[in-house]
């Protein structure tokens, strides 16, 4: 896992500092995995015994429970009905409507023999990321064979796939978001504020359809097995871990390892990607370590962009466990030299899988040719759409409901939890707050009308250098009120000739602004990302158990330190300006420092509320603390560290437009200043040397 510093050349750009010297968050990630593997492979080696087994198996479950969230305490009514029949030769496709929750409508179709003597085996089906999600070519050529075998098939529709598209406009008839995997992203990261994940959703879904299944009078009960390939995969190694009456599992193009995955496709959808996974000491073969002695195979593709060397690891350590406990032939692996999917070798050796396990066969016959249905022959609902055909809810709304319920426990609702604010903001970024000064480079400076710019480089821990450009005006007082500034776009964005922070200076204000870990200079830069160089580097911090909040806070508070030193500046008299993302980290810089005098934010959200609250988001990757909302709220620290000490310009909604003076002012009350408007930033900082 060691990679090379992603080091460049100095551009020429005077606003250039660093010169890309600085180690990255990615670097500074793969640092901390690296550590937490080592430490997981040495809990591995000394498991000698099935009490050892046994004590891990509590532990992975415990821990995936919680980094899910939970699950919802009570079984509600599934409502479930049959809304239409397709009978085909050998077995027949029974369209299904439950709801694992009221008002979340999950479609399904069942797939029953058309021989034979029940109660048969089932197996339950979770989709990847498939648009047409039941419906898809290969999934349905699995489950028609399975069903001639004497298998009953439930497959169903995950939130944003098939029939369950959640963000789909029903004055349009297109969707507000363009694939299942950035609709999952759109929610998951909203779920991540409340503590929950993606797969809080998914997995519920799933136990609620093993409830159905085991319901039915043509099934039998104790023999259910669940299958799923990719991101069904991912469903499935979930539900093996979390749903006790499955009986056999046989996830396919899913289970990697970390330590190969890291540097190859990275981290993925929103729920395989749980907070504090790596640091808790897990890892995929966890989950078929949980699954223990049930019989688990894994399926896998040469070829995958889930890499096969770490597939082939992982199944060393998988059948070493059940080798413990004596169920060595209950590990099952297969592969095939061809790419991601279901592909028919992998489909054959689901059959004979499950054959063997939930069947007692030795022998599986080869697939034959199958016909399969068009996509519309097979929806349950009468538009093809749960929101144009019920009053149904969604993840989204789901999410908001939860945030909603847990507002008035959240920590700082209590006046002990309120006084607590800085512990409760440390602690929920993930971080320490810096001790002593951080380390000072002089790389030079240039004079501009009215101030000298200084170059400066601080390094906050080792590894992380944070580029300054110190901006100070010429004469005035020996000592000087001083600004401490960070933007989103990096410190270049009020760095121009002219620009914010050489207004500011003229004013008679030392203005410092920073580029922290992940801005400007110090943005991650790597060639192959598969979602986006913010989501990325974001995900591994919270696998590692950091939030890039916490990182970025910690950065915040060193340059803070910095500029409280410096023998021109009036350490009394040193506020903090942030804008866009930023502007949250300086409103917890705020609640930890209390030296900080006043804080601006400008182009930033609310509250978290609001983001829970929409239905569409951009720009909140950097923002996203998981669970926050359990502990407090932005509203909470503008309450915590003085009304009047907080000023907001140019305030935005979770969509990124401007939000109403009058929303802002009901969020946060009259005390606070609200400035809109071109110059807002300016004038809302511009007098703070008098009034500091």
């Amino acid at each position: 896992m060691a990679l090379k510093p992603e080091s460049k050349p100095p551009s020429g750009d005077p606003l250039e500092v660093c010169g890309g010297l600085s180690e990255t968050v990615h670097e500074y990630c793969t640092r901390l995995a690296r550590a937490q593997l080592r430490e997981r492979a040495a809990s591995i080696a000394s498991l000698a015994a099935p009490a050892d087994v046994a004590e891990r198996q509590g532990r992975i479950r415990a821990t995936i429970l919680a980094s899910i969230g939970g699950l919802p305490e009570e079984r509600t009514p599934l409502e479930a009905r049959i809304t239409g029949t397709l009978v085909r030769e050998g077995y027949r496709v029974e369209k299904l409507v439950f709801q694992s929750q009221p008002a979340n409508y999950v479609t399904a179709n069942v797939y029953v023999p058309a021989g034979g003597r029940g109660p048969y085996p089932a197996v339950l089906a979770a989709m990847g990321h498939y648009e047409e999600g039941k419906a898809f070519e290969e999934g349905q050529r699995l489950f028609i064979n399975l069903a001639r075998r004497g298998f009953v098939v439930l497959a169903y529709d995950p939130p944003d796939e098939g029939e369950r598209k959640e963000y789909y406009d029903a004055a349009t008839g297109t969707l507000l978001v363009s694939s299942c995997p950035e609709a999952h992203t759109m929610s998951g990261l909203q779920c991540l504020l409340t503590g929950r994940n993606m797969a809080y959703y998914e997995v519920w879904d799933g136990i609620r359809a093993v409830d159905y299944l085991s319901g039915r009078p043509d099934v039998d009960g104790s023999r259910i097995g669940v299958i799923g390939n990719s991101g069904g995969g991912t469903q499935t190694s979930y539900l093996a871990v979390l749903e006790p009456r499955l009986a056999a599992a046989a996830p396919c193009c899913y289970i990697t390892s970390w330590e190969t995955l890291w540097v190859a496709l990275g981290p993925q959808d929103a729920e395989q990607n749980f907070p504090n996974f790596l640091r808790d000491g897990l890892d995929f073969p966890d989950f078929p370590i949980a699954f223990a002695p049930k019989p688990f195979t894994v399926l896998a593709a040469t070829r995958d962009f889930f890499p096969i060397a770490g597939t082939r690891a992982s199944m060393e350590e998988v059948r070493r466990v059940y080798s413990l406990l004596g169920a060595g032939e209950r590990a099952g692996y297969f592969e095939h030299d061809d790419t991601h999917s279901w592909s028919k070798p992998r489909r054959e050796a689901t059959y004979a899988w499950m054959e063997r396990w939930l069947q007692g066969c030795s022998h599986s016959e080869p697939e034959p040719d199958t016909a399969i249905e068009p996509i519309e022959a097979l929806n349950c609902t009468p538009t093809g759409q749960v929101l144009t055909s019920f009053d149904a809810t969604t993840v989204q709304r789901r999410n908001a409901a939860a945030a909603d319920g847990i507002h008035a426990r959240r920590a700082a609702a209590s006046p002990e939890g309120a006084a607590q604010m800085p512990a409760l903001v440390a602690r929920r970024l993930r971080m320490s707050p810096p001790t002593g000064l951080p380390r000072v480079e002089d790389r030079g400076g240039f004079d501009r009308p009215g101030c000298r710019v200084e170059r400066r480089v601080l390094e906050t821990e080792p590894g992380i250098r944070i580029p300054i450009l110190v901006f100070v005006p010429a004469g005035g007082a020996a000592r000087k009120p001083a600004l401490v500034a960070v933007r989103q776009a990096g410190k270049a964005e009020g760095s121009a000739p002219g620009g914010l922070y050489e207004q500011l200076a003229g004013r008679g204000s030392v203005v410092v602004a920073a580029d922290l870990r992940g801005l400007g200079e110090c943005r991650t830069r790597r060639p192959l990302v598969v979602y986006s160089d913010v989501y990325d580097p974001d995900m591994r911090a919270i696998l590692v158990g950091k939030t890039i909040a916490g990182m970025q806070a910690f950065d915040l508070l060193s340059v803070f330190a910095y500029a409280v030193g410096r023998p021109d500046v009036d350490a009394q008299r040193v506020g903090v300006i942030g804008k866009g993302t930023a502007g949250l980290i300086a409103l917890f810089a705020a609640a930890i420092e209390p030296r900080i005098a006043r804080v601006l934010v400008a182009g930033t959200f609310l509250s978290y509320r609001d983001i829970v609250g929409a239905r569409l988001h951009q720009g909140i990757m950097d923002a996203v603390i998981p669970g926050v909302l359990l502990d407090f709220d932005l509203p909470d620290i503008a309450q915590f560290i003085g009304r009047s000490r907080f000023v907001i310009a140019n305030p935005i909604l979770p969509d990124g437009s401007p939000a109403a003076p009058g929303h802002a002012a009901k969020i946060y009350g009259p005390e606070v200043r609200i400035l809109t408007g071109p110059n807002a930033e300016f004038s809302g900082c511009a007098d703070w040397g008098k009034g500091m």
